[in-house]
């Protein structure tokens, strides 16, 4: 139905008006008079940049790159981590494929640094596990409800269901009541553990759990060699360690464990003295003993603050995706296939996967179909929809047939649009025949 001259008019001065208040918005941000990106905007504004026509900077880098992008990079390495994403927003351009090789780069050492912080949480997470007690009650139930830790529930769920700590049951009943939430089958499998008769009751008409944990198929990844810390090992303190324990490398995480109260104090001065995060992994090893129990203050400090550290390189790193998907460009084909057979950027896939579709890379087909066999795969929905992309998606009716009847809604939508996008080209192919 087309808008009436009087509704266009009324919209055009709506616009007009949100665009002045973002406007009026941007100019009054305060900065401070350190902040880069003072000096940032005014450099752009030489090339054209207005606050009351273009709005936000990195809205007018993206229309222009060809005048900016200089600047958008000069800028982008002056900077700290934590400021890198606004300026990698600035280069989501389709005119930016050229930039492939800086994304992927950028791609490769952030990817590193959130892998070697996620297994540094990990193993952090173990140690709390290893070290459970009673004695923090109180503080596990805490943890429960503590933001900074909300998305790495399961050591606390896990801890609550073996000390049978009653008071955590009703977060976890309130976790099983939401399906297509991960912390469903997390808090699903802790309650499994209590002998409390009216948990197990509750329990009887809740559909079985899928217990796979991406982090920890990093870890084993990490543990096999398939994926090594790149650090300057010169700055290791490690070997110093291990000569004063006089002990061999193989012996001495053992010995450690087996010796708390002798090398505590010993290993906890190494672990805040080094730099390097492989150290910090193998002091926290060297600490996984049950009669550390007496650590959990340290470790749940640790855990914020390289969980926040983690979360960092996990922006960036989806910074750099959008990046990679707004300017793929077919040349780089080859590039794209590497990055979806590389195991170890399983997190970070969905996005290249995407662009292959909407660049119809058909090679990367048997692959999606692979993980469509998985119903529980964590790139299944992206999966179903890069397949939906494709021209031959006929091909997959059946696929997508079964994923129609998911029980999680956005599969099942993704399954039927796709199917009706199907049924809609062999209707126009009827009619033109």
């Amino acid at each position: 139905m087309k808008k009436s001259k009087k509704e266009k008019i009324l919209n055009n001065l709506l616009d007009t008006i949100l665009r002045w208040c973002f406007a009026l918005k941007e100019i009054f941000t305060h900065y401070s008079k350190e902040s880069a990106i003072l000096s940032f905007k005014r450099k752009i504004k030489r090339r054209g940049y207005k606050v009351f026509k273009y709005v936000e900077p990195d809205y007018f880098c993206q229309l222009y790159p060809e005048k900016t992008r200089d600047i958008v990079i000069e800028y982008y390495y002056k900077v700290p981590d934590e400021k890198k994403t606004f300026y990698l927003s600035c280069l989501y351009s389709s005119k930016n494929s050229d930039l492939f090789y800086f994304f992927l780069k950028e791609y490769e050492k952030y990817y590193d640094l959130y892998i070697q912080y996620q297994y540094l949480c990990e193993l952090i997470q173990n140690c709390i596990y290893e070290t459970r007690s009673l004695e923090w009650k109180m503080e596990y139930i805490k943890a429960l409800t503590d933001s900074s830790i909300r998305l790495n529930l399961k050591t606390f769920y896990y801890i609550c269901g073996d000390l049978q700590i009653e008071e955590a049951i009703p977060s976890m009943k309130e976790q099983v009541q939401y399906d297509n939430y991960y912390l469903h089958d997390i808090a699903l499998n802790a309650l499994k553990k209590y002998k409390n008769h009216d948990v197990k009751k509750a329990l009887k008409n809740v559909e079985k759990a899928y217990d796979f944990y991406p982090f920890e198929v990093v870890n084993q990844m990490i543990e096999d060699g398939k994926i090594e810390f790149k650090e300057n090992k010169d700055k290791s303190t490690v070997p110093k360690f291990v000569q004063e324990m006089k002990k061999s490398n193989e012996e001495v995480i053992e010995y450690c464990q087996s010796n708390p109260l002798q090398v505590e104090p010993v290993i906890l001065n190494y672990y805040n003295q080094s730099t390097l995060i492989s150290d910090k992994c193998f002091y926290i090893k060297c600490l996984m003993t049950k009669e550390n129990t007496n650590l959990y203050p340290f470790l749940l400090n640790e855990l914020r603050q390289y969980l926040s550290l983690k979360s960092l390189m996990d922006s960036i790193c989806n910074s750099l995706n959008n990046a990679f998907f707004s300017s793929r460009n077919i040349k780089y084909k080859e590039e794209y296939i590497k990055i979806i057979e590389n195991e170890k950027y399983i997190d970070y896939n969905y996005l290249i996967i995407k662009l292959c579709g909407k660049l119809q890379i058909i090679e990367i087909i048997p692959y999606l179909l692979t993980i469509l066999k998985n119903e529980n795969h964590p790139l299944k929905n992206h999966a179903l929809e890069t397949l939906s992309y494709y021209k031959n998606k006929k091909d997959y009716r059946d696929v997508f047939v079964k994923y129609s009847k998911s029980k999680d809604s956005y599969t099942k939508e993704v399954a039927k649009n796709a199917l009706k996008s199907i049924d809609k080209n062999e209707s126009k192919k009827e009619i033109t025949n």
